[in-house]
């Protein structure tokens, strides 16, 4: 083109009057700022209305044409603007959907209710607990790990319909105080620590034996409290862990011990990541160091002839790598002795080695209850830390119920179903209240087991428990 045409002639080669601009504007809004999600036609739309764009600014540029270049600016910025999709909508903390990709394969507790129905329907249903990231939510003070009103309640009604048990890593009596109901088992320090209900309505059953007196015949009962102490021998021991731990930590900002009767927890969730292996490293130096004393005591008791020595039971330590999204900790030294090194979340746990854990614990109170024959029971077991695997494997090697694991994240694990978290452990409880209620329960008709018998009043419906009149409750708002 010849530099010296007039500036109408530029006008006509890129078309750009007023009315044609309007045209485009108005043209360019209706389809592109609709509430219908971008299709082909629109990008292709946009595509071609950038090229269109490109070749406006050349023309401009090479023939200086100051009128219409605010406009062309204003314009392009505009459709750049409308290529970028609006953010998503905030998610809501109760909604059951999008579940978390380890629910493709252990599906959702709540969202299969009806599959779980199917399979406890007709028979004798028990339920274990565990405490901390199950019932409450994991906190940074673990002495403030209190139980809210709303699954205190779907614990004290799942109570009256079903044999039910917490089983925690706490020691008891720091459990029984948190969640402060009688008419349940108890099982701390991981299962080596069990104690029947202590509600006078427990006192016997309808056999006439109580679950105090199965205790008495199977175990040493503490001075206090009857209860089952498998770990008893323990007892000085776990206070030398604890004693020596604090004063091995106290200079390690954010580090707490926690003293759970028959196992001593190293709490290091408030610590810099950075002091992570300064905690792993003071807990197996402690312990190495017990158990090189301790069994050198052994020796030498053995060699004074004394046959009371503690026989010393091989067993593999946890490795403690890969704790905090990838920082990797020193594996665990070798704990030859009577010691043993765990981890859970956040936190390492000294036990006794002796083969003992939620597990055996899960097994020993069903032989209390008197409850083994799979095809009349349906055991129950909601728990969110590695521990709980062992009480999963149980029930997933006897075909004696299903576990279920609270979780948001993918794991490796034995259970059947899961949960997101406490809200909504406390929301299938109360579902399972109100099929505790009907006709499918069983315990209806049997009235009890040793140790305990069913209060709650029945209803007479279907088994599926929908009960005309009797919404579900709603989730807690906080």
């Amino acid at each position: 083109m010849n530099s010296n045409a007039s500036p109408g002639a530029v006008t006509s080669r890129i078309s750009f009057e007023p009315e044609e601009y309007e045209r485009r504007q108005l043209s360019r809004h209706s389809s592109v700022s609709s509430k219908e999600p971008m299709n082909s036609t629109t990008i292709s739309t946009l595509e071609g209305e950038a090229a269109a764009h490109y070749a406006t600014w050349k023309v401009i540029f090479s023939h200086r044409h100051p009128v219409y270049l605010p406009i062309v600016i204003m314009s392009t910025i505009s459709s750049l603007y409308t290529l970028t999709p609006p953010p998503p909508p905030p998610p809501n903390p109760f909604s059951l959907s999008p579940r978390p990709k380890i629910q493709e394969t252990h599906p959702c507790a709540l969202q299969n209710f009806d599959s779980i129905l199917k399979l406890a329907n007709n028979k004798l249903v028990t339920v274990f607990l565990d405490y901390d990231g199950t019932l409450t939510p994991i906190v940074n003070n673990p002495d403030a790990a209190y139980l809210s009103e709303y699954a205190r309640d779907a614990v004290r009604q799942i109570a009256t319909y079903f044999p039910t048990a917490i089983v925690s890593g706490r020691g008891r009596e720091k459990v029984e105080q948190f969640v402060q109901l009688k008419e349940l088992f108890y099982a701390g320090s991981h299962g080596m620590d069990i104690s029947p209900p202590k509600s006078s309505l427990f006192n016997n059953d309808n056999t006439g034996s109580s679950a105090a007196s199965l205790l008495a015949s199977s175990s040493s009962l503490s001075s206090e409290v009857e209860s089952f102490q498998p770990a008893a021998a323990f007892a000085p021991l776990m206070n030398e862990v604890f004693n020596q731990l604090q004063e091995n930590i106290h200079d390690i900002p954010g580090a707490t011990v926690e003293h759970n009767k028959f196992c001593v927890s190293m709490h290091f969730r408030n610590c810099d990541v950075a002091d992570y292996p300064r905690v792993v490293n003071a807990t197996e130096r402690v312990v190495a160091a017990l158990n090189r004393q301790h069994s050198q005591q052994q020796q030498d008791g053995n060699d004074n002839g004394n046959d009371d020595a503690m026989e010393v039971e091989d067993d593999d330590t946890t490795s403690a790598t890969n704790i905090n999204n990838g920082t990797i900790i020193p594996p665990h030294i070798e704990t030859e002795g009577k010691l043993r090194i765990t981890r859970g979340r956040k936190v390492l746990e000294v036990r006794p080695r002796i083969d003992w854990d939620k597990g055996t614990a899960l097994e020993h109170l069903l032989k209390m209850l008197g409850l083994s024959d799979p095809s009349k029971l349906f055991a129950i077991y909601i728990g969110d830390d590695r521990t709980d695997e062992d009480a999963f494997k149980v029930l997933k090697k006897s075909n004696l119920g299903g576990g279920i694991l609270v979780s948001s994240r993918p794991k490796d694990t034995d259970s059947l179903w899961t949960l997101k978290g406490p809200p909504e452990v406390a929301t299938f409880l109360h579902r399972l209240v109100m099929w505790g209620k009907t006709e499918g329960n069983r315990w209806h008709e049997v009235g009890g087991c040793t140790g305990w018998k069913l209060t709650g009043p029945p209803m007479m419906t279907g088994s599926d428990g929908n009960q005309k009149g009797a919404p579900l409750p709603p989730l807690p708002t906080s």
